[in-house]
Protein backbone atom coordinates (compact mmCIF):
# COMPACT_ATOMS: atom_id res chain seq x y z
CA UNK A 1 0.00 0.00 0.00
CA UNK A 2 1.34 3.26 -0.82
CA UNK A 3 0.40 6.40 0.64
CA UNK A 4 1.01 10.00 -1.08
CA UNK A 5 2.09 11.82 1.96
CA UNK A 6 3.16 10.65 5.72
CA UNK A 7 -0.69 11.01 6.91
CA UNK A 8 -2.52 8.07 5.93
CA UNK A 9 -6.15 8.98 5.19
CA UNK A 10 -8.68 7.15 2.80
CA UNK A 11 -8.50 9.33 -0.01
CA UNK A 12 -4.34 9.74 0.36
CA UNK A 13 -4.34 5.49 0.06
CA UNK A 14 -3.47 4.36 -3.68
CA UNK A 15 -5.22 1.54 -4.68
CA UNK A 16 -7.54 1.39 -2.04
CA UNK A 17 -11.13 -0.43 -2.35
CA UNK A 18 -14.44 1.07 0.01
CA UNK A 19 -15.28 -3.05 -0.25
CA UNK A 20 -12.64 -3.84 2.30
CA UNK A 21 -13.49 -1.88 5.15
CA UNK A 22 -11.13 -4.48 7.59
CA UNK A 23 -8.18 -3.27 5.10
CA UNK A 24 -9.27 0.65 5.39
CA UNK A 25 -9.26 0.38 9.57
CA UNK A 26 -5.54 -1.38 9.03
CA UNK A 27 -4.69 1.22 7.61
CA UNK A 28 -6.17 3.86 9.55
CA UNK A 29 -5.67 3.00 12.85
CA UNK A 30 -2.63 2.16 14.26
CA UNK A 31 -1.85 -0.23 16.78
CA UNK A 32 -3.87 -3.58 17.86
CA UNK A 33 -6.95 -1.47 18.91
CA UNK A 34 -7.91 -0.49 15.39
CA UNK A 35 -7.61 -4.18 14.23
CA UNK A 36 -9.06 -5.29 16.89
CA UNK A 37 -12.14 -3.22 16.54
CA UNK A 38 -12.27 -3.29 12.96
CA UNK A 39 -12.64 -7.10 13.01
CA UNK A 40 -15.25 -7.21 16.00
CA UNK A 41 -17.05 -4.64 13.46
CA UNK A 42 -16.56 -7.68 10.60
CA UNK A 43 -17.88 -10.23 13.15
CA UNK A 44 -20.88 -8.58 14.14
CA UNK A 45 -21.88 -8.23 10.39
CA UNK A 46 -21.13 -11.85 10.06
CA UNK A 47 -23.51 -12.80 12.71
CA UNK A 48 -26.40 -10.26 11.56
CA UNK A 49 -25.79 -11.74 7.94
CA UNK A 50 -26.09 -15.26 9.37
CA UNK A 51 -29.45 -14.99 11.55
CA UNK A 52 -30.85 -13.49 7.94
CA UNK A 53 -30.42 -16.84 6.66
CA UNK A 54 -33.76 -19.26 5.95
CA UNK A 55 -32.67 -22.51 7.47
CA UNK A 56 -34.24 -25.71 6.05
CA UNK A 57 -36.93 -27.37 7.88
CA UNK A 58 -36.11 -30.98 9.29
CA UNK A 59 -38.42 -32.77 6.39
CA UNK A 60 -36.63 -30.48 4.17
CA UNK A 61 -33.09 -30.93 5.38
CA UNK A 62 -33.46 -35.01 5.14
CA UNK A 63 -35.41 -35.34 1.69
CA UNK A 64 -32.76 -33.17 0.37
CA UNK A 65 -29.77 -35.38 1.78
CA UNK A 66 -31.78 -38.42 0.04
CA UNK A 67 -31.67 -36.23 -3.12
CA UNK A 68 -27.48 -35.78 -2.73
CA UNK A 69 -27.14 -39.05 -1.51
CA UNK A 70 -29.28 -40.76 -5.02
CA UNK A 71 -27.51 -38.46 -7.42
CA UNK A 72 -24.09 -39.09 -6.43
CA UNK A 73 -24.47 -42.82 -6.14
CA UNK A 74 -26.06 -42.75 -9.43
CA UNK A 75 -23.33 -40.55 -11.06
CA UNK A 76 -20.91 -43.24 -9.05
CA UNK A 77 -22.01 -45.56 -10.94
CA UNK A 78 -22.54 -44.00 -14.51
CA UNK A 79 -19.15 -43.20 -14.01
CA UNK A 80 -17.51 -46.40 -13.02
CA UNK A 81 -18.96 -47.76 -16.40
CA UNK A 82 -18.24 -45.46 -18.88
CA UNK A 83 -14.31 -46.18 -16.75
CA UNK A 84 -14.86 -49.77 -17.36
CA UNK A 85 -15.87 -49.17 -20.97
CA UNK A 86 -13.15 -46.86 -22.09
CA UNK A 87 -10.95 -48.69 -20.34
CA UNK A 88 -12.00 -51.45 -22.02
CA UNK A 89 -11.98 -49.96 -25.94
CA UNK A 90 -8.11 -48.36 -24.74
CA UNK A 91 -6.77 -52.23 -24.17
CA UNK A 92 -8.66 -52.96 -27.51
CA UNK A 93 -7.13 -50.15 -29.88
CA UNK A 94 -3.69 -50.63 -28.20
CA UNK A 95 -3.98 -54.28 -29.47
CA UNK A 96 -5.13 -53.12 -32.64
CA UNK A 97 -8.10 -54.64 -32.38
CA UNK A 98 -10.35 -53.12 -35.36
CA UNK A 99 -13.96 -53.86 -34.26
CA UNK A 100 -12.73 -51.71 -31.00
CA UNK A 101 -11.37 -49.44 -33.12
CA UNK A 102 -15.09 -48.95 -35.27
CA UNK A 103 -17.18 -48.70 -31.80
CA UNK A 104 -14.96 -46.07 -30.51
CA UNK A 105 -15.20 -44.37 -33.82
CA UNK A 106 -18.73 -44.63 -33.20
CA UNK A 107 -18.98 -43.69 -29.48
CA UNK A 108 -17.40 -40.31 -30.61
CA UNK A 109 -19.85 -39.53 -33.29
CA UNK A 110 -22.78 -40.43 -31.13
CA UNK A 111 -21.63 -37.94 -28.81
CA UNK A 112 -20.81 -35.19 -31.30
CA UNK A 113 -24.29 -35.85 -32.62
CA UNK A 114 -26.10 -35.69 -28.90
CA UNK A 115 -23.86 -32.28 -28.31
CA UNK A 116 -24.97 -30.93 -31.67
CA UNK A 117 -28.61 -31.64 -31.31
CA UNK A 118 -28.74 -29.77 -27.82
CA UNK A 119 -27.20 -27.21 -28.75
CA UNK A 120 -29.45 -26.84 -31.75
CA UNK A 121 -32.59 -27.72 -29.60
CA UNK A 122 -31.64 -24.45 -27.31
Amino acid sequence: MYVTNRQSTRSQIVGSNPACPLIYAMAEHSGRSGLFNAARESWRETLAEWRKVQWPTQAQAKNLTLVVLVVMTTMAVLLGMCDFIFGYLVEEIVAMNIIAIFVGVLIIILINVIIFLSARAR
